[in-house]
């Protein structure tokens, strides 16, 4: 088996927008050399190269176990977060894109894989009980010592890549 590796390019950019909020953009390329995924048509048929002392089989050739190929990612990511105050937390999106070149899948045609995500938007609210009282609700209110806190926390994301099948067999005795 080869040695895996990857080559990551990443550039950035923060921005205090004022004394609250931040801006963070983010890009990126990646490109993975001989990487490994579990062969998934791989049969039960294997070979034993030896047996140990005590008449226990010894499998050590994995070629047939694993799938090996080549694979890219590129994206970009934009997030503003919000750090101080009653109400904090940050809103974020991403938008990535992921292929894999692997020997017998996909006719050795680029694919996205499985865990592959196209589209994510977090969004992630975190509120000050005590803090949020004082500041909006009663100004003349003294804040208690407890410290109770809220959180709310939003995920969309597109879905996974999926191939429908087109037909279906059936055989009967």
């Amino acid at each position: 088996q080869r040695e895996s590796t990857s080559y990551h390019l990443i550039g950035g950019f923060q921005k205090e927008l004022d004394e609250h909020f931040f801006l963070e953009i983010e890009g990126y390329y990646k490109k993975y050399k001989n990487i490994y995924q579990f062969n998934q048509t791989f049969l039960t048929d294997i070979t034993a190269k030896g047996f140990t002392d005590k008449g226990e089989s010894i499998y050590n050739d994995t070629q047939a176990l694993f799938d090996h190929g080549n694979g890219n990612s590129a994206g970009f990511e934009i997030l503003v977060k919000k750090e101080t105050g009653s109400i904090t937390g940050w809103a974020g999106y991403s938008l990535a894109f992921t292929d894999h070149e692997f020997n017998n899948i996909n006719q050795e045609k680029t694919y996205p894989p499985r865990h592959d995500r196209t589209h994510v938007f977090n969004l992630v609210s975190n509120f000050n009980l005590n803090k949020l009282w004082k500041e909006y609700i009663n100004n003349n209110y003294i804040q208690g010592t407890s410290d109770w806190q809220f959180g709310l926390n939003f995920v969309y994301t597109s879905g996974q890549p999926i191939t429908v099948p087109s037909s279906a067999y059936s055989t009967g005795t």
